[in-house]
């Protein structure tokens, strides 16, 4: 992501949290895909009993911030559908003037028993 350059807008960097994961997925098919199995989502599925692991997030939906200090954050939630079914907080940091983030990516829950 280095070499990458976009215009600075916020939802830039959000496009650009999407794109490391589109990229890193190059090449990986069948068991090792990884980002493939995972939907976007503005709240957990309601059809899955869901053992939460954090607390509970009010809100799901894609949040991107600028901060004081440039950095900028940005914050989204996906759900795993291939078992084992999970949703996962994606939040990356990227410094000031750079498309380069810190990524992390955290299952919050997992489903529980008669989930798919």
């Amino acid at each position: 992501m280095g070499s990458i350059e976009g215009d600075g807008s916020l939802a830039s960097f959000l496009a650009a949290s999407i794109f490391t994961r589109e990229v890193r997925e190059f090449g990986r098919f069948g068991r090792y895909a990884r980002w493939t199995h995972h939907r976007f989502v503005n709240a957990p599925p309601q059809q899955i009993p869901w053992q939460w692991r954090t607390k509970v997030p009010e809100d799901f939906s894609p949040k991107v911030v600028l901060r004081q200090d440039a950095e900028v954050i940005v914050e989204f939630y996906s759900c795993r559908v291939q078992k084992p079914v999970a949703l996962f907080r994606h939040l990356d940091r990227y410094p000031p003037n750079s498309y380069t983030a810190n990524n992390q990516d955290q299952v919050v829950a997992v489903a529980g028993s008669g989930g798919k």
